[in-house]
Order: C-alpha cells, then sequence, then structure tokens
C-alpha cells in the first residue's frame, strides 16, 4: 500500500510539474463556436472560407487545462489572397486585440495571456476577424499552457529559432577506431559551449535576472536534437527551450 502511494506521489509531481510546457493542437472543428461567414465548408476537420465584401468573423473556444496559469497560442492557415485577418480574446465578456506575428502561414501571438483574466466560466474565447474577399484554408489552433508565465524576446538572434535556442557545431575525424565517437563528443563540447554563449548574450541583452549559476544548470537541460556525420567529420545541433520546464523563463527571477 505504501509503495503504491509512493508511486502514486511521483507520477502526479511529474504530471503537474509539466504543466509548463504542454501544447494542445486542436483541429478547427474541434474548438470551431460560432461562424459569420456565408461562403464556408468543413472537409476533413479544415474550413474552407471565402468572405465577400462584407468584414466576417469566427470564433473559436476551448477550455484550459488544470494547473495552467497562462497561454498563448500559434494558428496555421492557408491563404490565397494574401490578406492578413486579426485575432481577438474575449476579456471580460468584451473582445480585446490579440497582437501578433505572420510567418508565413503562420500566426504567431507574441504575447501571453493569464487565463484568470480572460476565462469566462470555464471557457476561453478567440475570435478571427476575415477581411473582405478573403480565400483560404483554416487549419489547426495549437495552444501553449504554461503555469509560469512565458517571456518573449525584445531583439533577434541568430541562434533562436520558433521557440528555442539552437545551436550547431563541427568537429573533424582524428585517427583511430574511435574516431566518430571522439568527434562526437568534440562536437557537443562546442556546441554546448556555444550554447552557453548565446544563453549569456540573451540574458545581458534582454536584462533578464537569471543568476549566474543557473546558466550552468539550463546547459545540461539542453538536448542533441540532430547528429550528421559528414565524409570529414561530426555536425551536431543542440537545442534549448526558450519556455516550458526546462526553458530559460523557469530561472528567471523576479527583480
Amino acid at each position: 500500500m505504501i509503495k503504491k502511494r509512493f508511486f502514486l506521489a511521483i507520477f502526479l509531481f511529474f504530471t503537474f510539474s509539466f504543466i509548463n510546457a504542454t501544447d494542445f493542437v486542436y483541429s478547427v472543428s474541434d474548438v470551431l463556436s460560432d461562424i459569420n461567414c456565408s461562403n464556408h465548408h468543413l472537409l476533413s476537420n479544415k474550413l474552407y472560407v471565402a468572405t465577400n465584401e462584407s468584414e466576417n468573423f469566427i470564433i473559436f473556444s476551448f477550455k484550459p487545462i488544470y494547473g495552467a496559469k497562462f497561454i498563448t497560442f500559434d494558428f496555421y492557415f492557408f491563404s490565397a489572397t494574401g490578406e492578413k485577418f486579426s485575432f481577438w480574446i474575449k476579456k471580460d465578456w468584451d473582445w480585446v486585440f490579440v497582437p501578433g506575428d505572420f510567418e508565413g502561414y503562420e500566426y504567431k501571438a507574441n504575447r501571453a495571456y493569464k487565463i484568470e483574466d480572460y476565462i469566462q466560466g470555464n471557457t476561453i474565447f478567440l475570435k478571427l476577424k476575415l477581411p473582405k474577399n478573403w480565400v483560404g484554408i483554416l487549419q489547426f489552433l495549437k495552444v501553449h499552457f504554461y503555469e509560469k508565465s512565458p517571456f518573449f524576446l525584445k531583439y533577434k538572434y541568430d541562434c533562436v529559432k520558433n521557440g528555442y535556442i539552437k545551436v550547431m557545431a563541427f568537429s573533424k575525424y582524428g585517427e583511430g577506431d574511435m574516431k566518430k565517437q571522439r568527434a562526437f563528443r568534440a562536437a557537443k563540447v562546442i556546441a554546448y559551449k556555444k550554447l552557453k554563449d548565446c544563453i549569456t548574450t540573451i540574458i545581458k541583452k534582454e536584462h533578464l535576472n537569471v543568476p549566474h549559476d543557473n546558466i550552468d544548470i539550463l546547459v545540461k537541460f539542453a538536448t542533441v536534437s540532430d547528429t550528421l556525420y559528414k565524409k570529414n567529420g561530426v555536425q551536431v545541433i543542440v537545442k534549448l527551450p526558450l519556455n516550458g520546464v526546462s526553458g530559460l523563463n523557469s530561472y528567471i527571477k523576479e527583480r
């Protein structure tokens, strides 16, 4: 009985500890709540839309997962006409504009929202406003749930892409039977050093309050995401999330 309780406690600890890094991907059909658009068709969980001369809107709704305190989201679509739409979130039964960035056929909200300020009953509502004569496909909504508020970079960095701090390193082969293994280890050492330099640069430029000892801890959480054995050496890619349990935001201290 004691052993069962022990393993249950361990399970619950890890389950709720990792809320800070939970992503949910919803197809449009899963979150579609209301639509004001005469020309639309739902097929294979995708919404095909063609607006007319008036502005059209679509409302999505979802329930936050237990333990999450903040959300942000990405929206995936295809546009045949190129006009940009806008997103809104409901607060106190009114609609608030959601600032974001378009990256190809992806819309990324560039700030986080505290769930308790935006939840209506037990539901979060998002409104998509489509411009006149917009033609395209609405594909899916990816919602990021966090226990601790995520942060967004003020500046751009070559080592940051798609929410990850990512660096690449290369080491040439030496001599002997273990040359590939030695080159791999050497490339990892170089990559982790480059990652630490990148993290340090971000902390200084963004004026983040992260104790120096925590930088070394952060680097240990980084993982090798790709390894490529070439003719003359080994290339490795090491990455670390900006936000999440093992992310940089978890180590930012309040000033």
